[in-house]
C-alpha cells in the first residue's frame, strides 16, 4: 500500500490513503452525495426556471409514460437521479476496477477516474431533468 503524505504548513501533514476495490461502495457513497448536492438539485432548479420562462422546447418531445409518472417536486425528482446516480456510479467504479484488473488506485489516478464519471453524470442528469420538465401536457 502506498500512501502520499503532504505537507501542508510546514508543522501538518495530511496522509491520502489509496482506492481500494474494498472501499468502492462508501466511495461510491461518498460521491453521489456531494454530486446530488452540487449538480443534481441545482439542474433540477434550472429546469423548472427554464420552464416556467417558457424557454424549454416541447414541440419535438414526444410525451413519455415514464417522465409523467416521475414526481414534480425538484426535491423528490433529485431523490430519484440520486438512486439511479448511486447505482450507475457503483456499477461505474467497479466496472472500471474489474475491466483494467486493478486492485488499488492512488489519489490522483482516482481522481481521473471520478472527473471521467462527473462528465458522464452531468450529461445524463442535465438530459433527464430537462426532458422530465419539457414534457408536453397531455392528458391520458
Amino acid at each position: 500500500m502506498v500512501w502520499i503524505l503532504v505537507n501542508i504548513d510546514g508543522s501538518k501533514w495530511l496522509f491520502i490513503f489509496p482506492m481500494t476495490k474494498e472501499a468502492i461502495p462508501i466511495s461510491a457513497l461518498i460521491y453521489a452525495v456531494m454530486v446530488f448536492f452540487m449538480l443534481v438539485i441545482p439542474v433540477t432548479k434550472l429546469a423548472i426556471e427554464a420552464k416556467q420562462a417558457g424557454e424549454l422546447p416541447t414541440d419535438n418531445i414526444k410525451p413519455s409514460a415514464f417522465f409523467r409518472k416521475l414526481p414534480d417536486n425538484p426535491y423528490l425528482l433529485s431523490a430519484c437521479w440520486f438512486i439511479l446516480m448511486l447505482l450507475f456510479t457503483l456499477v461505474f467504479f467497479y466496472g472500471v476496477f474489474g475491466m483494467m484488473h486493478w486492485d488499488q488506485l492512488n489519489f490522483f489516478q482516482f481522481f481521473v477516474v471520478r472527473l471521467c464519471l462527473i462528465k458522464i453524470l452531468a450529461k445524463i442528469i442535465f438530459s433527464l431533468s430537462f426532458l422530465k420538465y419539457a414534457q408536453p401536457e397531455v392528458e391520458y
